[in-house]
């Protein structure tokens, strides 16, 4: 399935939601594109606590398809909150050695994904809705790149995952129903359990 048409679910692959009161940071006010805001690393949120360093595997193939799972969960909860352009997976591996991404071999000390929206506001949405909660049972903390990053993120979109997991249109609709079921819910409409 795709992000925004109901394929992906809440709680899918591990997820579960913060202790918070749902509302975004985001809903609260403002477009953030508008702003003008043009630095790159704030269209960019780190992820940890996907996994223990333990966890990610030597190189070679266990690697590359643990990188894809981890990338691909990531995604499908990510792409609900606007639309993604590229995620990369930074981790060292419990046999020693810095793997980083592309074979940067930068070691990492923990485990984490960046990932690159194409808007601030997308960006600002997901790192609101991602922050606190928890993946496998750990806590997941997110925030926004500090400029590290995203000079390590390949330039280009991962078009093959965009067109998989939706993009654009669909990720936007997605959005625009849940801001609508808000207004819905604030103005008294009754609420199913």
């Amino acid at each position: 399935g795709t992000c925004g048409s109901g394929g992906v679910q809440a709680g899918a692959a591990g997820w579960s939601a913060p202790g918070g009161n749902g509302v975004s940071c985001c809903d609260a006010g403002g477009d953030l594109d508008a702003l003008g805001l043009g630095d790159e690393s704030l269209r960019i949120v780190v992820v940890t606590g996907l996994c223990n360093t333990n966890e990610a595997p030597p190189p070679g193939s266990a690697r590359d398809a643990w990188e894809s799972t981890l990338i691909d969960d990531l995604w499908s909860e990510c792409c609900r909150h606007g639309e993604v352009e590229r995620i990369a997976v930074f981790a060292g591996h419990a046999a020693g050695g810095g793997l980083g991404y592309g074979g940067h071999g930068v070691f990492e000390q923990e485990p984490r994904a960046a990932v690159r929206f194409q808007t601030v506001s997308a960006a600002a949405a997901a790192l609101d809705a991602i922050d606190g909660r928890t993946f496998d049972s750990r806590p997941l903390r997110a925030e926004f790149d500090d400029g590290s990053l995203a000079q390590r993120l390949p330039a280009s979109a991962d078009t093959d995952r965009q067109e998989r997991f939706g993009f654009g249109e669909e990720a936007g609709a997605y959005i625009d129903s849940i801001r609508l079921l808000r207004l819905a819910v604030a103005e008294g409409a009754p609420v199913r359990e």
